[in-house]
């Protein structure tokens, strides 16, 4: 139905419920919390404040951090792309970097490593390189194609 505001609400909705379940395990709530996030991108990549609210929820929000990085450290592509076009927010770009750098032996793509060629190497001729094949990304990736306007 593309009605995006009533999507976020129902996401907060789930959210709560997945936070406020004290009868699940771990487990289950790292399952639950990945299901959420990959959820979530329909939400995020569609409202108008959804690169803030991806920031928030994705980066400062341990729990969905650490779920990141435990089962679906591809969504730090999302993050990514949502830190870097968002001009409000690029404050949080040292804490990304970090993330990053931290998560780089489990997954790279052109969009994280191009933060990582700029801010961590200073090698501004790859990270030339991995803007180029960023947009290759950016066109066969369902969420981030509009990116590119």
């Amino acid at each position: 139905m593309q009605n995006w505001e009533t999507a976020l609400e129902d996401l907060n909705r789930l959210k709560d419920v997945i936070e406020s379940n004290n009868q699940a395990g771990t487990l289950q709530l790292l399952q639950e919390r990945t299901w959420l996030i990959h959820w979530s991108l329909f939400v995020f990549f569609n409202h108008p404040k959804g690169r803030d609210l991806i920031i928030d929820l994705f980066l400062y929000q341990p729990q969905y951090l650490n779920a990141i990085q435990t089962t679906c450290p591809h969504i730090l592509r999302y993050l990514t792309t949502a830190v870097i076009t968002n001009k409000r927010r690029r404050t949080v770009l040292k804490d990304l970097v970090k993330v990053i750098q931290q998560e780089s032996y489990t997954y790279k793509d052109p969009i994280t490593e191009f933060l990582e060629c700029l801010y961590v190497n200073f090698d501004f001729d790859g990270a030339q390189q991995k803007l180029r094949e960023c947009e290759t990304v950016l066109l066969n990736d369902f969420f981030l194609v509009a990116c590119l306007r």
